[in-house]
């Protein structure tokens, strides 16, 4: 029986919150000094927390996939992971097309029917164009889209092999993100690369690279609930350290990821200082709201800024919790049980019908 991890889920409530708070305040035109301003600024980061974690979750949740792949489980594995995330995506792109129209202050030249499809299939993402578009948020989703292709393959990967083999996929996933190779690939390659956001694989490479990198994570650290609470106690707090470390010196993807691979591995024991921290109620209610929490800040931050006046950050956090709450109790929760319930009727229907024994 796969055991559940409530830290796992609290911690994906605060790389949301984290991508929230850039937005509301440095995003918002709010701008200051100090540490906690500096740490605000580099929200982004929350996105690369999260694909760590999605990573280490997906080979925590399908140990089916450590010993072979087939197609009825890759099947119904895809299944699931699409009912999960494309609800709400689909509404919320809807929504952005519906404010569009209504005269909200969100087209730019990006928004396009070509883009449109692109958001639609959720390949966005995929080099197919440079700049972000539409629910311009959802091209994490679009890189989790791709990565669900071919998870199961990595981990029948990394689990048939020593996990030595793991820990090397791991340091080589770090490397990719502090060297940047591609970059180098495409320059050799007469490709202008200066302004480079999402053409040609861009953010596809390195953010595949963080997933990854949570796999590979998990592989090698599966066993550690047999670990003294000081040991992943210390983890935690290694983590969260050089996360904060990484707010001080300018942005380097690859020490957020370091950063974010201690504090993960750290929480697998569910004991401790993790599990007070990221596993208490409020954390867990925050890390299941975090996608609806994600995908609707943006589109709800445009509806506030336009009709009500005089909101403090506060404010604007609370409300965005509320329409989080609101969303995934209304459209998330309720779409994704029904797409499964579905798929699980399919399923059954497919089936052979059973033939009684003959004397």
């Amino acid at each position: 029986m796969i055991k559940n991890i409530p830290a796992l889920t609290g911690i994906r409530g605060y790389a949301a919150l984290w991508v929230v708070l850039m937005h509301y305040t440095w995003g918002g035109g709010m701008k200051g000094e100090g540490l906690f301003m500096q740490i605000l600024l580099y929200g982004f980061s929350g996105v690369i927390v999260f694909l760590v974690l999605s990573g280490f979750v997906m080979a925590h949740v399908y140990p089916e996939f450590r010993k072979s792949v087939n197609l009825g489980a890759y099947g119904s594995y895809f299944y699931k992971r699409v009912a999960r995330i494309y609800p709400l995506h689909l509404v919320t792109l809807l929504a952005f097309l519906a404010l569009m129209e209504a005269g909200y202050p969100l087209r730019t030249p990006n928004e396009t029917a070509f883009t449109f499809g692109l958001n639609l299939l959720l390949i966005q993402a995929w080099g197919f164009v440079n700049q972000f578009s539409w629910n311009a948020l959802s091209w994490t989703i679009s890189v989790e889209m791709f990565a669900y292709i071919w998870f199961p393959f990595a981990a029948l990967i990394l689990f048939k092999l020593p996990k030595v083999f793991a820990a090397a996929v791991m340091a080589a996933m770090v490397w990719i993100l502090m060297k940047m190779p591609h970059i180098g690939l495409l320059q050799a390659a007469g490709v202008d690369t200066s302004n480079i956001v999402l053409s040609h694989g861009n953010f596809l490479v390195q953010f595949t690279s963080v997933f990854i990198a949570g796999v590979a994570l998990y592989r090698v650290v599966q066993d550690i609930n047999k670990l003294p609470t000081l040991v992943s106690d210390a983890m935690v707090v290694a983590g969260i350290g050089v996360l904060g470390y990484a707010c001080t010196v300018p942005f380097q993807s690859w020490i957020m990821t370091c950063g974010a691979l201690l504090i993960i591995a750290g929480l697998l024991c569910d004991k401790g200082l993790g599990r007070l921290l990221f596993g208490n109620r409020v954390s867990v209610f925050l890390g299941e709201i975090s996608y609806s929490l994600y995908l609707t800040h943006f589109l709800l931050n445009v509806v506030m800024s336009n009709e009500i006046v005089g909101l403090r950050l506060a404010d604007k956090i609370s409300l965005a919790i509320c329409t989080a709450t609101i969303s995934y109790y209304l459209i998330e929760r309720p779409s994704r049980n029904f797409l499964r319930k579905l798929g699980s009727k399919k399923k059954v229907a497919a089936q052979p019908a059973a033939v009684p024994a003959t004397a």
